[in-house]
Protein backbone atom coordinates (compact mmCIF):
# COMPACT_ATOMS: atom_id res chain seq x y z
CA UNK A 1 0.00 0.00 0.00
CA UNK A 2 1.68 3.22 -0.86
CA UNK A 3 2.20 5.91 2.21
CA UNK A 4 0.12 9.01 2.17
CA UNK A 5 2.29 12.46 1.36
CA UNK A 6 2.25 14.50 4.55
CA UNK A 7 0.38 17.50 4.31
CA UNK A 8 3.12 19.83 4.20
CA UNK A 9 4.15 18.23 1.24
CA UNK A 10 0.63 18.35 -0.61
CA UNK A 11 0.07 22.12 0.21
CA UNK A 12 3.62 22.77 -1.38
CA UNK A 13 2.51 20.79 -4.26
CA UNK A 14 -0.70 23.05 -4.66
CA UNK A 15 0.98 26.12 -4.17
CA UNK A 16 3.70 25.35 -6.98
CA UNK A 17 0.88 24.12 -9.42
CA UNK A 18 0.81 27.06 -12.21
CA UNK A 19 -2.81 27.38 -14.18
CA UNK A 20 -2.04 27.76 -17.71
CA UNK A 21 -4.22 30.31 -19.75
CA UNK A 22 -6.49 29.34 -22.06
CA UNK A 23 -5.52 30.10 -26.17
CA UNK A 24 -8.29 32.02 -26.40
CA UNK A 25 -7.14 34.65 -23.79
CA UNK A 26 -4.11 34.33 -24.92
CA UNK A 27 -5.10 35.15 -28.65
CA UNK A 28 -7.09 38.05 -27.44
CA UNK A 29 -4.35 39.55 -25.33
CA UNK A 30 -2.09 39.21 -28.18
CA UNK A 31 -4.62 41.02 -30.47
CA UNK A 32 -5.24 44.02 -28.13
CA UNK A 33 -1.29 44.52 -28.10
CA UNK A 34 -0.96 44.10 -31.99
CA UNK A 35 -3.81 46.63 -32.20
CA UNK A 36 -2.70 49.06 -29.77
CA UNK A 37 1.47 49.03 -31.71
CA UNK A 38 -0.31 49.47 -34.87
CA UNK A 39 -2.43 52.78 -33.85
CA UNK A 40 1.13 54.04 -32.00
CA UNK A 41 2.81 53.38 -35.07
CA UNK A 42 -0.22 55.47 -37.19
CA UNK A 43 0.19 58.55 -34.81
CA UNK A 44 4.16 58.56 -35.10
CA UNK A 45 3.88 58.40 -38.95
CA UNK A 46 1.58 60.83 -38.53
CA UNK A 47 3.44 63.19 -36.29
CA UNK A 48 6.45 62.62 -38.54
CA UNK A 49 4.70 63.48 -41.70
CA UNK A 50 2.72 66.54 -40.43
CA UNK A 51 6.45 67.43 -38.72
CA UNK A 52 8.38 67.02 -42.09
CA UNK A 53 6.39 69.30 -43.99
CA UNK A 54 6.12 72.07 -41.60
CA UNK A 55 9.90 72.27 -41.40
CA UNK A 56 9.53 72.14 -45.25
CA UNK A 57 7.27 74.96 -45.45
CA UNK A 58 9.17 77.06 -42.78
CA UNK A 59 12.30 76.47 -45.05
CA UNK A 60 11.07 77.25 -48.32
CA UNK A 61 9.72 80.42 -46.85
CA UNK A 62 12.64 81.76 -45.72
CA UNK A 63 13.88 80.49 -49.12
CA UNK A 64 11.69 82.27 -51.15
CA UNK A 65 11.97 85.45 -48.92
CA UNK A 66 15.94 85.45 -49.62
CA UNK A 67 16.87 86.13 -53.53
CA UNK A 68 20.79 85.72 -52.71
CA UNK A 69 22.24 83.53 -55.07
CA UNK A 70 23.02 80.22 -53.12
CA UNK A 71 21.41 80.90 -50.35
CA UNK A 72 19.36 77.97 -49.93
CA UNK A 73 22.29 75.77 -50.47
CA UNK A 74 24.22 77.72 -47.85
CA UNK A 75 21.44 77.78 -45.33
CA UNK A 76 20.26 73.76 -45.38
CA UNK A 77 23.71 73.00 -44.73
CA UNK A 78 24.16 75.33 -42.31
CA UNK A 79 20.67 73.71 -40.14
CA UNK A 80 21.53 69.93 -41.39
CA UNK A 81 24.90 70.64 -39.21
CA UNK A 82 23.22 72.03 -36.22
CA UNK A 83 20.34 69.59 -35.93
CA UNK A 84 22.10 66.70 -36.64
CA UNK A 85 24.45 67.97 -33.49
CA UNK A 86 21.00 67.72 -31.70
CA UNK A 87 18.55 65.17 -32.97
CA UNK A 88 20.35 62.91 -35.05
CA UNK A 89 20.80 61.87 -38.91
CA UNK A 90 17.16 62.10 -39.94
CA UNK A 91 17.90 65.92 -40.55
CA UNK A 92 20.59 65.33 -42.79
CA UNK A 93 21.12 67.80 -46.03
CA UNK A 94 19.31 65.44 -48.32
CA UNK A 95 16.55 64.72 -45.58
CA UNK A 96 15.95 68.86 -45.16
CA UNK A 97 15.76 69.15 -49.45
CA UNK A 98 13.29 66.35 -49.36
CA UNK A 99 10.91 68.33 -47.23
CA UNK A 100 11.85 71.07 -48.82
CA UNK A 101 10.18 69.31 -52.02
CA UNK A 102 7.18 67.97 -50.06
CA UNK A 103 6.19 71.28 -48.93
CA UNK A 104 6.15 72.59 -52.66
CA UNK A 105 4.89 69.52 -54.42
CA UNK A 106 2.18 68.97 -51.63
CA UNK A 107 1.23 72.96 -50.74
CA UNK A 108 -2.13 72.59 -48.63
CA UNK A 109 -2.75 71.26 -45.28
CA UNK A 110 -5.69 69.26 -46.63
CA UNK A 111 -4.09 67.27 -48.48
CA UNK A 112 -1.23 66.17 -46.34
CA UNK A 113 -3.74 65.70 -43.46
CA UNK A 114 -5.13 63.16 -45.53
CA UNK A 115 -1.40 61.96 -46.57
CA UNK A 116 -0.69 61.63 -43.43
CA UNK A 117 -3.13 59.37 -42.30
CA UNK A 118 -2.43 57.07 -45.03
CA UNK A 119 1.02 56.45 -45.97
CA UNK A 120 4.34 56.54 -44.27
CA UNK A 121 7.11 59.04 -44.79
CA UNK A 122 9.22 56.37 -46.38
CA UNK A 123 6.41 55.97 -48.98
CA UNK A 124 6.41 59.73 -49.41
CA UNK A 125 10.38 59.53 -49.89
CA UNK A 126 9.42 57.55 -53.41
CA UNK A 127 6.62 59.66 -54.44
CA UNK A 128 8.07 63.55 -53.85
CA UNK A 129 10.50 63.40 -56.79
CA UNK A 130 7.81 62.53 -59.22
CA UNK A 131 8.01 65.56 -61.70
CA UNK A 132 4.30 65.06 -62.74
CA UNK A 133 1.46 65.86 -60.22
CA UNK A 134 -0.98 63.13 -61.92
CA UNK A 135 1.41 60.65 -61.43
CA UNK A 136 2.19 61.49 -57.92
CA UNK A 137 -1.32 61.74 -57.10
CA UNK A 138 -1.87 58.44 -58.88
CA UNK A 139 1.14 56.26 -56.95
CA UNK A 140 -0.77 57.50 -53.36
CA UNK A 141 -3.82 56.98 -54.33
CA UNK A 142 -3.42 53.41 -55.24
CA UNK A 143 -0.84 53.23 -51.85
CA UNK A 144 -3.84 54.14 -50.20
CA UNK A 145 -7.03 51.58 -51.67
CA UNK A 146 -4.53 48.27 -52.03
CA UNK A 147 -1.92 49.55 -49.05
CA UNK A 148 0.76 48.79 -50.57
CA UNK A 149 4.14 48.65 -48.63
CA UNK A 150 7.25 50.58 -49.71
CA UNK A 151 8.24 47.49 -51.61
CA UNK A 152 5.15 47.11 -53.13
CA UNK A 153 5.18 51.49 -54.40
CA UNK A 154 9.07 50.73 -55.37
CA UNK A 155 8.44 47.65 -57.49
CA UNK A 156 5.32 50.15 -59.14
CA UNK A 157 6.97 53.17 -59.99
CA UNK A 158 10.07 51.03 -60.98
CA UNK A 159 7.62 49.15 -63.56
CA UNK A 160 5.91 51.80 -65.08
CA UNK A 161 2.68 51.43 -63.69
CA UNK A 162 1.45 54.50 -64.62
CA UNK A 163 2.66 55.43 -67.89
CA UNK A 164 0.79 51.76 -68.94
CA UNK A 165 -1.95 52.40 -67.63
CA UNK A 166 -2.31 56.23 -68.42
CA UNK A 167 -1.46 54.66 -72.17
CA UNK A 168 -3.98 51.81 -72.08
CA UNK A 169 -6.82 54.40 -71.17
CA UNK A 170 -5.92 56.83 -73.83
CA UNK A 171 -5.66 54.09 -76.39
CA UNK A 172 -9.24 52.74 -75.37
CA UNK A 173 -10.36 56.56 -75.54
CA UNK A 174 -9.73 56.24 -78.69
CA UNK A 175 -11.69 53.37 -79.84
CA UNK A 176 -8.01 50.99 -79.74
CA UNK A 177 -8.66 47.32 -78.08
CA UNK A 178 -5.34 47.64 -75.82
CA UNK A 179 -4.03 45.15 -73.15
CA UNK A 180 -1.66 45.42 -70.12
CA UNK A 181 0.97 43.57 -69.43
CA UNK A 182 -0.52 40.72 -71.27
CA UNK A 183 0.41 36.80 -70.40
CA UNK A 184 2.49 35.50 -74.38
CA UNK A 185 2.80 31.92 -74.49
CA UNK A 186 5.66 30.40 -76.51
CA UNK A 187 6.41 27.01 -77.72
CA UNK A 188 10.14 25.40 -77.60
CA UNK A 189 11.13 22.49 -77.98
CA UNK A 190 7.59 21.39 -77.96
CA UNK A 191 6.93 22.38 -75.14
CA UNK A 192 4.53 25.29 -74.41
CA UNK A 193 4.47 27.33 -72.24
CA UNK A 194 1.68 29.22 -71.63
CA UNK A 195 3.48 32.49 -69.72
CA UNK A 196 6.57 32.80 -71.95
CA UNK A 197 7.11 36.33 -71.30
CA UNK A 198 4.78 39.11 -70.49
CA UNK A 199 3.83 42.13 -72.76
CA UNK A 200 3.75 45.98 -72.18
CA UNK A 201 1.07 46.26 -73.98
CA UNK A 202 -0.21 45.17 -77.01
CA UNK A 203 -2.84 47.23 -79.48
CA UNK A 204 -5.57 45.59 -81.70
CA UNK A 205 -3.82 41.88 -81.18
CA UNK A 206 -0.83 43.02 -83.37
CA UNK A 207 1.35 45.77 -82.14
CA UNK A 208 3.73 45.59 -79.13
CA UNK A 209 4.93 48.63 -76.86
CA UNK A 210 7.61 48.00 -74.97
CA UNK A 211 8.25 50.91 -72.46
CA UNK A 212 11.16 52.36 -70.98
CA UNK A 213 12.56 54.90 -68.98
CA UNK A 214 16.17 55.64 -68.96
CA UNK A 215 18.22 58.27 -70.09
CA UNK A 216 19.25 56.61 -73.53
CA UNK A 217 17.66 53.49 -75.01
CA UNK A 218 20.90 50.92 -75.49
CA UNK A 219 20.68 48.22 -78.63
CA UNK A 220 19.72 45.60 -75.77
CA UNK A 221 16.36 46.89 -75.20
CA UNK A 222 15.67 47.20 -79.06
CA UNK A 223 16.84 43.15 -79.29
CA UNK A 224 14.44 42.64 -76.41
CA UNK A 225 11.57 43.89 -78.16
CA UNK A 226 12.89 42.01 -81.17
CA UNK A 227 13.17 38.85 -79.32
CA UNK A 228 9.54 39.13 -78.02
CA UNK A 229 8.23 40.06 -81.59
CA UNK A 230 9.61 36.84 -82.66
CA UNK A 231 8.70 34.50 -79.83
CA UNK A 232 4.86 36.62 -80.41
CA UNK A 233 5.03 35.62 -84.48
CA UNK A 234 3.74 39.50 -84.45
CA UNK A 235 5.22 41.76 -86.63
CA UNK A 236 5.50 45.07 -85.75
CA UNK A 237 6.83 46.76 -81.82
CA UNK A 238 7.51 50.16 -80.54
CA UNK A 239 9.79 50.79 -77.86
CA UNK A 240 8.73 54.32 -75.76
CA UNK A 241 10.94 55.83 -73.67
CA UNK A 242 9.82 58.16 -71.29
CA UNK A 243 13.16 59.56 -70.13
CA UNK A 244 13.82 61.43 -73.15
CA UNK A 245 13.09 65.12 -73.23
CA UNK A 246 10.60 65.22 -75.86
CA UNK A 247 8.76 62.28 -76.01
CA UNK A 248 8.56 62.43 -79.89
CA UNK A 249 12.18 61.84 -79.51
CA UNK A 250 12.13 58.42 -76.85
CA UNK A 251 10.02 56.02 -80.03
CA UNK A 252 11.78 53.39 -81.51
CA UNK A 253 9.92 51.55 -84.01
CA UNK A 254 10.95 47.94 -84.00
CA UNK A 255 10.12 45.19 -87.37
CA UNK A 256 10.31 41.70 -86.96
CA UNK A 257 11.69 40.49 -90.60
CA UNK A 258 14.00 43.13 -91.44
CA UNK A 259 17.74 42.03 -92.09
CA UNK A 260 18.66 45.73 -90.00
CA UNK A 261 20.29 44.40 -86.42
CA UNK A 262 18.79 47.84 -84.95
Amino acid sequence: MAKKKPKTELARSRKTAVAAPSKRLVGDVRRLIEQSRQEVAKTVNSAIVWLHWHIGKRMREDILDNQRAGYGEQIVSSLSAQLTAEYGRGSSRQNLFRMIHFAEVFPGEEIVSSLMRQLSWTHLIYIIPLDDPLKRDFYAEMCRLERWSVRTLRAKIGGMLFERTALVHELKKRGRRAERQVAVPIEYDGIRFDEGFRADVIVEGKLILELKSVESVPKVHKKQLLTYLRLADKRLGLLINFGAELIKDGIFRVVNGLVEDE
